[in-house]
Parts: C-alpha cells; sequence; structure tokens
C-alpha cells in the first residue's frame, strides 16, 4: 500500500491506485524526469475491455502530468 510518509520513505514501494497520494507523486516525479511512465498492476483478469473506472483514472494520471500509462494485470490483451 501507499507508505504513511511516502515522500520520505527510502527504496522501491507501491501504491494503492486510487490512493489522492499518487497524484502529487506523479507531479513530484515529473519535475525530476523526462518522460514518466505509469505502469499500474489493476484490472479485470481475462476481461478484454479496460472498466470505465480505470479508463478515467489513467487519463486522470496523464492529466496530472504523466507521459503514459502501460497496465498491466487482466492475462489478455485490452484497449489500446
Amino acid at each position: 500500500g501507499v507508505f504513511s510518509d511516502v515522500y520520505n520513505h527510502k527504496g522501491l514501494g507501491c501504491a494503492h491506485l486510487f490512493d489522492l497520494k499518487v497524484n502529487h507523486m506523479i507531479v513530484n516525479a515529473k519535475k525530476e524526469v523526462d518522460y514518466l511512465f505509469i505502469i499500474p498492476h489493476a484490472g479485470v483478469e481475462y476481461y478484454d475491455i479496460p472498466t470505465p473506472e480505470l479508463i478515467a483514472k489513467y487519463r486522470d494520471f496523464i492529466d496530472w502530468g504523466a507521459d503514459g500509462v502501460i497496465a498491466s494485470h487482466p492475462h489478455c490483451p485490452q484497449g489500446w
């Protein structure tokens, strides 16, 4: 899950997809890199269309500054 003190945490970790801290992490990370890709592990297994909620969340990541979203998890190809 999201670290309780995500800005002072050292090392690798993960964050819950819908935690509001993720948006701020994107903004801050974008200040330090040329390109920022978000790689969420989410989606309904074996369902070949992303859910509307995930599509909206991934577009939200782009709006917050991510250059792209490369999702994984459903065990089958989904929409582009």
